[in-house]
């Protein structure tokens, strides 16, 4: 929770949402809808030679000419890449995401240029590369002289092509889905032969749990979107449309961010063997999970579960509780703090906001629906990075402004 700024003219989140609505009906009428309209129209409003429409005209185009064998090649162009591109799809994905190689994120980053493969990044790409004037057929002329220079062309030549273009969806989707069934997320060694037991070899506690945009989180950007730069301020205005682009943000920017808007798992301590030189024959990993208010421990519990998909792997709560009780915003309490903070902080944003972090105000949630877990200190990001840590400290100032902040609570109490 943060102070409370000047009340502006006009609000600035409904124009926001007014421009992101209008822009995005534009893109969809003007570049889906409209151009495929506009094909049909033509195709079907074809005149003959006496200006007349003429119904059969695409009957007539499919049969004219060479016409036949080009749908032909089209529709053994469509059979074959089915089987192409899900054959490479699936091997790009399990040897740069499944399969522990080496190389694997070199691999990873030359398989991750078919995402740009489509359109004119298509064309330019096949042209410069293969071209009768291309880089590689140039390197092919000067091996092999007699080498056609339009060697690659034709039927072949596009099969190779759009198999590797239409991969982009195995890179994306395919890729996701194997993480999110814990082969990335949470890789799992066996060694039966060692009996080491199961470990986690890699996790990636950021994407485990899936987004859940809970009502005060969006509170928090509905207040503060319209202060933001653009284009935040036209994505938090527009969260209905947006909310996978926030869930990209918040995936990269990790930490407090990520925390918003998903639970999150920190793996914080392992244990193996108790010497160097012996096998294991158990091993034990503990993490500190942190609740969505949309999660429960059971249900948190179950989705690991899910996840890893191991009978070998026992899954417990060490110490468990369930998420805080949220805090009303509707109330006279809550219009007292705020009022407080304002005068203790001018010109500042006051707002909801969901606190990640576990206090002891939790267990007054038991006799209260108006407990405000909002520190009257405010830290810089060096000062918040000492908390728990060595030489942990705050400033004078924010003492004093701390204890100036209750005195006027007080005073209104």
């Amino acid at each position: 929770m943060t102070t409370k700024a000047p009340a502006r003219k006009f609000d600035l989140s409904l124009l926001w949402k007014v421009f992101g609505t209008a822009f995005f009906v534009y893109l969809f009428f003007g570049f889906m809808l409209l151009p495929c309209l506009n094909t049909l129209t033509q195709i079907f409003t074809t005149k003959d030679a006496s200006g007349n429409i003429d119904p059969f005209a695409v009957i007539k185009f499919f049969f004219a000419g060479n016409m036949p064998s080009f749908v032909w090649n089209s529709l053994k162009l469509a059979l074959a890449l089915v089987i192409t591109v899900n054959v490479v799809g699936v091997s790009i994905v399990l040897l740069t995401e499944y399969f522990d190689i080496k190389g694997a994120r070199i691999l990873r980053l030359g398989y991750m240029t078919t995402l740009i493969y489509s359109g004119v990044a298509l064309v330019t790409g096949y042209l410069f590369l293969y071209d009768s004037d291309g880089v590689v057929t140039s390197w092919l002329v000067k091996q092999f002289p007699s080498i056609d220079k339009n060697w690659f062309t034709g039927y072949n030549a596009v099969l190779f092509t759009m198999t590797f273009a239409c991969t982009s969806n195995h890179a994306l989707f395919l890729r996701n889905a194997i993480r999110a069934e814990g082969v990335d997320c949470s890789k799992l060694i066996f060694d039966a032969q060692h009996r080491t037991g199961v470990m986690f070899k890699e996790v990636s506690a950021g994407d485990l749990f899936i987004r859940r945009l809970n009502p005060q989180t969006k509170a928090m950007f509905d207040k503060l979107g319209p202060y933001c730069a653009f284009p935040l301020n036209m994505l938090f205005a527009n969260l209905w449309l947006f909310q996978p682009v926030l869930d990209l943000i918040c995936r990269f920017s990790g930490g407090e961010m990520n925390a918003l808007v998903r639970t999150t798992t920190a793996f914080t301590m392992a244990e193996g063997s108790n010497a160097r030189n012996v096998i294991p024959t158990e091993a034990s990993l503990v993490s500190n999970m942190r609740l969505n208010p949309a999660d429960d421990v059971d249900s948190a519990l179950a989705y690991l579960r899910l996840i890893v998909n191991n009978e070998a792997v026992e899954i417990t709560a060490l110490e468990s509780f369930e998420p805080s009780r949220v805090s009303r915003t509707d109330c006279e309490g809550w219009d007292k703090v705020s009022a407080a903070v304002a005068e203790t902080w001018r010109g500042c944003i006051v707002s909801p906001y969901l606190m990640v972090q576990c206090s002891d105000s939790r267990h007054y949630g038991r006799i209260s629906d108006k407990v405000y877990r909002f520190s009257a200190m405010d830290m810089t990001a060096a000062e918040r990075a000492t908390i728990h840590g060595n030489n942990e400290r705050i400033r004078l100032e924010s003492i004093t402004r701390a204890t100036e902040f209750y005195i006027r609570l007080m005073k209104k109490c």
